[in-house]
């Protein structure tokens, strides 16, 4: 997966939901991504190409890891551990 839609500079870590959505961590681009099986973009989290620090925010995000209903990943970047409920 490379070019449009996704934009992939640096990813360096994914998981998958119980879905089979793949969530990729992109160093590169400030990103976590959630592209469904059927290759669809579904969510984006962070702005793609502008890092920075707060909330839906990222410098450098790594580590993907999906846990039941959460998902944790670093933001390596910004020094913290993010965690994302996600919904049912």
């Amino acid at each position: 997966m490379k070019g449009e839609p996704y934009n992939f500079n640096g990813v360096r870590y994914q998981d998958l939901l119980a879905d089979g959505t793949l969530v990729a961590g992109d160093k590169c681009t400030h990103t976590v991504e959630f592209i469904g099986m059927d290759g669809e973009m579904k969510l984006v989290l962070g702005t793609p190409g502008k890092p920075g620090k707060g909330e839906n925010v990222f410098r450098r995000p790594e580590g993907i890891e999906v846990r039941g209903g959460t998902l944790w990943f670093s933001d390596s970047g910004n020094d913290r551990v993010v965690k994302y409920r996600l919904s049912p």
